[in-house]
């Protein structure tokens, strides 16, 4: 229980998602899985009381709570979207994947990230979701998300199943995408918020997540972070 006498410091956390996929539903994948992911995230660290600040965040005695805002930005946004859509979206989308466009159609995620957080007017450290493939370091394949000057960049590119078998049907990518999008993002926003990494398979502050299916594993705060209030709760394992 939450003593009243505690004070609760807010952290904001801007959620960006930058989606240069053009279809629109019912054909549209990324958009959609996205945008559920971006909201089952946010309803997982939703504790209206908060919960303890770790003790390395120096705050003893006060209580955390995220402060989490969506703003979209891409060329077909889903119509469950209203006000979260940045106006301009489209010339947005495509002025910043010229600016951050880099070899062998990969993007910078340095300058992606900052470029999406200007537009999207976040203030706050921000966590960009994108369907497109971001540099991973050199001698890597892929990259599922990076730190930049304004948070972090996931790409979502890697989680799709038809990153890896260009077959897989389209509910299957959209459920796939939304499950290991929404666990990357509670990892990264997880670090943002004081949690150490660690090193429990199952936790998302998991130390080595080293490819999409070590998201699969992951489905809660582990109770080594000690935090009654977060590890609690479970992500839906995936669907086989």
């Amino acid at each position: 229980m939450t003593d009243a006498a505690e004070p609760v410091s807010t952290i904001p956390i801007g959620q960006i998602l930058f989606v240069a996929e053009e279809s629109s539903p019912p054909e549209a994948v990324f958009g959609p899985a996205l945008v559920e992911a971006a909201r089952e995230a946010a309803r997982f660290l939703d504790v209206p009381g908060g919960w303890p600040a770790p003790a390395r965040t120096g705050t003893p005695g006060h209580r955390l709570r995220a402060e989490i805002s969506l703003r979209y930005v891409g060329l077909a946004p889903p119509p469950t979207l209203d006000d979260e859509v940045v106006p301009g979206s489209a010339d947005y989308v495509r002025a910043i994947r010229e600016r951050a466009h880099g070899e062998s159609g990969l993007y910078d995620q340095a300058v992606l990230g900052p470029l999406a957080s200007r537009v999207a007017e976040i203030q706050s450290s921000s966590v960009v979701l994108t369907d497109l493939p971001i540099t991973p370091p050199r001698e890597w394949r892929y990259i599922i998300w990076d730190v930049t000057p304004s948070g972090a960049v996931i790409s979502a590119a890697p989680l799709d199943p038809a990153y890896w078998e260009p077959s897989a049907p389209a509910e299957m990518r959209r459920s796939t995408i939304t499950r290991r999008a929404t666990a990357a993002q509670l990892c990264v926003m997880g670090s943002l918020l004081g949690l150490r990494r660690c090193d429990n398979e199952r936790c998302f502050m998991f130390g080595n997540i080293d490819s999409v299916t070590r998201l699969d594993h992951a489905e809660m705060y582990g109770p080594e972070h000690e935090i009654e209030e977060l590890t609690s709760r479970r992500l839906q394992p995936m669907a086989r």
